[in-house]
């Protein structure tokens, strides 16, 4: 019923936004002494709080920013405020954050990523930043206990009419990083992360973390690699958080602070990070009408970047049905089996969309050689996990649908395909046809389309020169192709809203 509702609501095209509960974050009179006190400009907030966009910058001394300060300030924009100690907006200029002691505050991620940001954002839209980051500060005083906490929820609440709570920037880890409290550290910001979006009713709120930096001295910051670990997983297994890498950028000289072009880097990726989850937000509000369809699978699946040469199949479904009717969730991965799938933490976000349809396809890396870790056996642990992908597809009430691996492009000196992934294909269709699941043939498929071209022809799908697993644009169309022509039987209730069914040869 919950696929024939949304099919009925998207041929009908309604819709219903969703609106996240509003909230401003800022930083409570308390902070003040932490916090860049400014000269305030008189400015004026957007009339509408869904034109008011606000941040809450949180970490310790990289996100407040020690980047050397130009010589002639930056010309301010009206677009991009900031809110001062006295909680009043003013338009933002570096150092956002105040000069604490000695130690003169710089040029940090903030006004780099509002400036992104911004390009991405509809006409009129302002940004308010809120400079919380304290140099020093550890993680326990992040904590709901912790005194930045509270002064930071308290304010948040008490300036919650401003405008929209669009996300926040987190950079911090590098005092825990000397520190015993590093083991902890997981554990302790996943808590962070709850109790905020907890406290202000916002469940969804986006997060996007960034790495402390790659160039810390180890007799410092000996657990630099335990922080790192940590925050990638909070970000692989949270839907809504995102890694921000740092590993390339430099410092300023002292092996602890990003210097003025890496912090304005840090902040770009921090906007295309938060651009990516606001995606996802959008892609929840729309999910009353929309049919989410979600892909897992491996390299032959997945989305690549647009300067990667390679494509993959799972990249161009979505365009095959009317506009508006379907959104693909493509979680597909490079170098992931069945196994390694769930390991990583991939499927568990999958199942956190909530998707209608679940298109599955592995074999690739599970016929790899026994004894490394992707590796599974085609009569055993192979089907075991197709099953649990299936069992928990449906505890959801989403439809599983099995599509069995294409097969490589390798050809025998008769002109004949040299298969290796039958074994895998077979055991899809024997599982398939014992659950009564759907299947998508296409091993099959993909065998009648590419042995009849013979080697020097299906060369021509090789994203580079003599790779016959990997596809270029042109053969993950194709085979995006063979999967569309099978996939309205295999689910009755899209071919209402399919655009066409194609026919590859």
């Amino acid at each position: 019923m919950k696929l024939q509702t949304k099919i009925f609501k998207a041929l009908r095209n309604t819709a219903k936004t969703l609106t996240l509960t509003s909230f401003t974050l800022t930083c409570f009179y308390a902070m003040a002494a932490d916090m860049q006190i400014q000269p305030e400009a008189t400015v004026k907030i957007p009339d509408k709080k869904a034109d008011f966009h606000i941040y809450l910058l949180m970490g310790q001394s990289n996100m407040a920013g020690r980047g050397r300060l130009p010589d002639v300030p930056r010309t301010e924009n009206s677009q991009i405020l900031m809110l001062t100690p006295s909680n009043t907006w003013t338009y933002a200029r570096d150092p956002l954050h105040k000069q604490i002691g000695r130690i003169r505050p710089g040029v940090g991620p903030g006004i780099s990523f509002a400036e992104t940001r911004l390009k991405y954002l509809p006409e009129g839209t302002v940004i308010g930043l809120i400079p919380c980051a304290v140099g020093g500060s550890p993680l326990k005083r992040w904590t709901r206990n912790g005194d930045l906490y509270k002064a930071a929820l308290k304010s948040a609440k008490e300036v919650s009419r401003a405008g929209t709570i669009k996300g926040v920037l987190w950079h911090q880890g590098e005092t825990d990083a000397g520190r015993g409290s590093a083991h902890s550290y997981g554990p302790n910001l996943k808590k962070i992360i709850s109790d905020v979006r907890n406290d202000l009713n916002a469940p969804e709120l986006p997060f996007v973390l960034g790495h402390i930096g790659s160039f810390l001295r180890p007799d410092k910051f000996p657990h630099a690699d335990v922080i790192n670990n940590a925050i990638t997983d909070i970000a692989e297994n949270d839907p809504y958080v995102e890694l921000v890498e740092t590993a390339d950028l430099k410092d300023g000289g002292d092996r602890l602070h990003f210097d003025t072009a890496s912090a304005k880097i840090l902040g770009k990726r921090y906007a295309k990070a938060m651009k990516k989850l606001a995606g996802i937000m959008a892609e929840t509000e729309n999910m009353q009408t929309q049919i989410k369809i979600a892909i897992i699978g491996d390299s032959t699946v997945c989305n690549y970047a647009q300067n990667h040469p390679n494509r993959g199949w799972g990249m161009y479904i979505e365009e095959a049905f009317e506009e508006g009717t379907v959104k693909v969730h493509n979680y597909a991965q490079s170098g992931r089996s069945t196994k390694t799938f769930i390991s990583r933490g991939l499927w568990k976000r999958t199942l956190a969309v909530d998707p209608d349809i679940v298109l599955i396809q592995f074999g690739h890396n599970d016929s790899h050689t026994p004894g490394k870790p992707e590796a599974t056996d085609a009569e055993t642990d192979f089907r075991d996990n197709l099953n649990r992908y299936i069992d928990e597809s449906l505890a959801i009430n989403a439809k599983p649908v099995l599509v069995t691996p294409m097969v490589r492009r390798n050809f025998n000196p008769d002109g004949t395909l040299n298969d290796t992934l039958s074994p895998y294909a077979d055991a899809m269709k024997a599982v398939a046809a014992k659950r009564k699941i759907a299947i998508i043939d296409l091993h099959t498929s993909s065998w009648k389309l590419i042995e009849p071209m013979g080697p020097n022809k299906a060369k021509r799908m090789d994203s580079k020169r003599n790779d016959t697993t990997h596809f270029n644009e042109m053969g993950a169309r194709a085979m995006a192709k063979l999967v569309l022509n099978e996939l309205p039987d295999a689910v009755p209730e899209l071919k209402r809203i399919v655009k066409k069914r194609t026919n590859a040869k």
